[in-house]
């Protein structure tokens, strides 16, 4: 066999030059939405749709997965999502968690990103999201008419966003068929839809109220401080805003406090708590600073104001973003009539009643009856606490006792109970095996029943 000349093929340089694999992750690493963006998507809506890549339940990834890395977050599967779900997109520990274990799962740097972590340094971890999700109807429409996944932007979680300023349209909080509220972390990993009755979100609404100019400034302003989270870590802190609040205040009120609080319609102590209490401001109030100096939030912790023209005017608010509840002056007749029925409440012990419907049966706000009789509504608050403990215990054995009758019911029919023959029977009563506590009694009594019918044959 004569002999091949290979001398003409080209020298291969090898793999040196080729990019570095990146390391491998234990679950997907989903790129996320909108990163740099207004639109960009928050961290609770990355988990959805992480679930959804595994098509299993996002309640079931977080029990299984993330409390692998976080043991703390197995309080998820004990008090329920709906409890703490509305700290994964804010500033609390359970944010940190969720983001730390996103890096380490699925390989995604800088996870915090995804949530207001970036913003720990000046905002308070409280009074940020909500207890129930909103959307833009015409924004899920959008989505879907581009063929792009379905996702929720994380200004959708905070609690001040409630118009979106690209379609002018106030966000919708209800379903529009059966007219319910949603669940933060669904039970099915399906964004967009209806958790009850799987109604498409993005259907047009005939009756929207028209958004206002100054609800259109605060969801823009939100949007701006989202786009530019990678950027603020370093720049969003209590100093840096207590500064830059004292120059601005030295510019335009020659350092009146009281004076500029007047002209842009605040209280006339509204910075004092900072200043002296050591309180770090709210998101409120940095919006409303801000739209008072006629510039954006971003723009206002990087603004220099002894540069800035001696015309310019300060903006007065139309409303305050966070109105604070009144407190009426009360007569001695009214005190003293509240002060009995709190009393006996609180004797009473039954925990049928909390401070806050107390307090809304007399037109006060909570803090108001915690102020006057503080250990009258101590005492009614653990009682509630107790009795509700109690309440959903009992609830929760029911469902229990349901469950395990349930199966006997399909085994005296013939029947074998599996877990769908089982989700088809249990659908009368409202529950699902989705719920571990209704799961692990339906496995109990079938696991009990096999061994009976082993033992008698």
């Amino acid at each position: 066999m004569e002999s091949v000349d290979l001398s003409f093929l080209p020298e291969f340089s090898g793999f040196d030059n080729l990019p570095d694999i990146p390391p491998r992750s234990r679950l997907f690493s989903l790129e996320p939405i909108g990163i740099g963006t207004p639109m960009s998507e928050g961290l609770k809506s990355y988990i959805i749709r992480l679930a959804e890549a595994y098509s299993i339940s996002p309640r079931r990834l977080i029990r299984e997965e993330f409390t692998k890395f976080a043991p703390e977050l197995a309080n998820y599967r004990y008090f329920g999502p709906t409890k703490y779900a509305i700290a994964i997109d804010g500033l609390y520990r359970y944010s940190e968690l969720f983001a730390r274990s996103v890096e380490n799962l699925c390989g995604l740097p800088e996870a915090r990103n995804l949530t207001l972590q970036p913003l720990n340094a000046l905002l308070p971890f409280t009074g940020v999201g909500m207890c129930a999700p909103r959307w833009c109807s015409s924004c899920y429409a959008e989505m879907r008419e581009s063929r792009q996944q379905l996702y929720q932007p994380l200004a959708w979680s905070l609690d001040l966003y409630h118009v979106c300023p690209r379609h002018e349209k106030t966000m919708v909080d209800r379903c529009p068929s059966c007219n319910k509220l949603q669940y933060l972390i669904p039970r099915i990993p399906m964004i967009g839809y209806c958790c009850y009755c799987g109604t498409w979100m993005g259907k047009p609404l005939n009756k929207s109220p028209p958004a206002t100019s100054f609800e259109l400034w605060v969801s823009t302003a939100i949007g701006e401080i989202i786009a530019e989270l990678s950027k603020l870590g370093n720049l969003a802190t209590r100093d840096r805003f207590l500064r830059q609040l004292m120059e601005a205040v030295d510019c335009f009120a020659d350092g009146g406090r009281r004076e500029f609080c007047r002209r842009i319609g605040l209280p006339d102590a509204a910075f004092q708590i900072w200043i002296t209490g050591g309180k770090r401001p709210c998101l409120a109030r940095w919006l409303e600073i801000s739209y008072g100096l006629g510039i954006g939030p971003v723009r206002f912790l990087e603004e220099k104001f002894a540069s800035v023209s001696e015309t310019t005017v300060l903006r007065k608010l139309p409303y305050a973003l966070t109105p604070r509840a009144s407190s009426p002056q009360l007569t001695a007749a009214e005190r003293h009539a509240i002060e009995v029925e709190l009393t006996s409440v609180a004797e009473a012990g039954s925990g049928a009643f909390s401070v806050t419907a107390l307090a809304e049966r007399h037109g006060l706000a909570r803090r108001h009856l915690q102020s006057l009789w503080p250990d009258q509504c101590r005492k009614i608050s653990a009682d509630f606490k107790e009795n509700a403990k109690i309440q959903w215990n009992e609830k929760r054995a029911q469902q229990c006792r349901i469950t395990k009758e349930t199966v006997n019911s399909l085994l005296e029919r013939g029947l074998y109970p599996s877990q769908r023959t089982m989700q088809n029977a249990l659908n009368r009563f409202g529950l699902s095996l989705v719920n571990p506590a209704i799961r692990d009694a339906y496995k109990q009594q079938l696991w009990a029943k096999l061994l009976e019918n082993n033992g008698n044959s």
